[in-house]
């Protein structure tokens, strides 16, 4: 009896000083949000293979390596298997599949199907880029890691998945992480496109929000693969979408619109103007061209009959 009292007791210690030793994480935050399609979690990692949980929201690139701990779909490792990063954000009462979100990576291609990795690039996003145009809930943002391969759609079915808290211009990794940094590579579409040498060698300067990202750059639901907008000092990657890492800016495309339709409405006042003016007196000089041409064909009938009158 007093062994088992003992033996209670120093469980008892070794539970409180476990307690102690451990330090409440940040996941203890509550998440207001349930997403039943998330299928493993996501561990961010520095150049290193360290994991990191915090950072700035205006460091270039977001993260350096995203790492999965469960294994990529079939189908989606090789020949050509990519993978890629969104952030999105969580909406209340909206199904996660509707949420809007951005891409912040290229797609990237892996040397582990147990451990997909994206690797970001120095020409890649801040996160700033999302959350100065996306406002979140209680703070949180969603990252997800996506699949995609030659010839197939982009898998989006499931995801592994990590929750972050945007605190000012500091954020915090709250669900997630763990993962080990060093059980996978991956090499980014934007270095295979464009070369190393077109790609930033270090973290470059922040200088403020990229002007062209507006929100016409959030794309509506699961998100296709897009181009990463880079800021203002970072050239901006240009690689084929899917398959290939991202294809052309959804912000420059809104902009692009922007300025074609400011375009065509400068151009359309004189149109109308001459369609106005122009057409109605088009048609009158027709319907007088035409009334003459009868009226001279009825006298020259008048004149080659004369005496078909005067027999009357």
């Amino acid at each position: 009896m007093f062994v088992r009292r003992v033996l209670a007791v120093l469980a008892l210690c070794l539970s409180a000083l476990t307690f102690v030793a451990i330090p409440a994480r940040a996941d203890s935050v509550s998440i207001p949000f349930n997403d039943r399609n998330v299928l493993g979690s996501l561990t961010f990692c520095d150049k290193n293979d360290k994991e990191v949980t915090s950072g700035s929201i205006t460091d270039i690139p977001f993260v350096w390596k995203y790492i999965s701990s469960a294994p990529a779909p079939e189908g989606y490792y090789m020949p050509l298997g990519k993978a890629v990063a969104f952030v999105l954000q969580p909406r209340e009462g909206v199904d996660p599949g509707l949420w809007n979100g951005k891409q912040m990576t290229g797609s990237a291609r892996y040397s582990n199907p147990k451990h997909p990795v994206v690797q970001a690039t120095y020409g890649d996003l801040p996160l700033i880029d999302f959350t100065s145009i996306a406002p979140l809930w209680q703070g949180l943002a969603q990252v997800r890691v996506y699949y995609t391969n030659i010839n197939m759609q982009p898998y989006r079915k499931t995801y592994p998945a990590a929750i972050i808290k945007v605190d000012g211009t500091h954020w915090t990794l709250v669900q997630g992480g763990g993962g080990d940094c060093g059980a996978g590579k991956a090499v980014s579409g934007e270095v295979n496109m464009l070369g190393p040498s077109h790609l930033p060698s270090a973290s470059p300067t922040f200088h403020g929000a990229n002007p062209s990202v507006t929100p016409s750059a959030i794309v509506v639901g699961a998100p296709t693969p897009t181009t990463s907008t880079t800021p203002a000092s970072v050239a901006s990657p240009t690689v084929s979408a899917g398959s290939q890492a991202a294809s052309s800016d959804a912000g420059a495309a809104g902009s692009n619109v922007a300025s074609s339709s400011g375009s065509s409405s400068g151009t359309s006042l004189p149109l109308i103007l001459a369609a106005v003016i122009g057409l109605p007196l088009i048609g009158g000089l027709i319907g007088a061209y035409i009334v003459r041409r009868n009226t001279a064909a009825a006298g020259a009938v008048t004149n080659s009959n004369p005496g078909s009158h005067s027999g009357s």
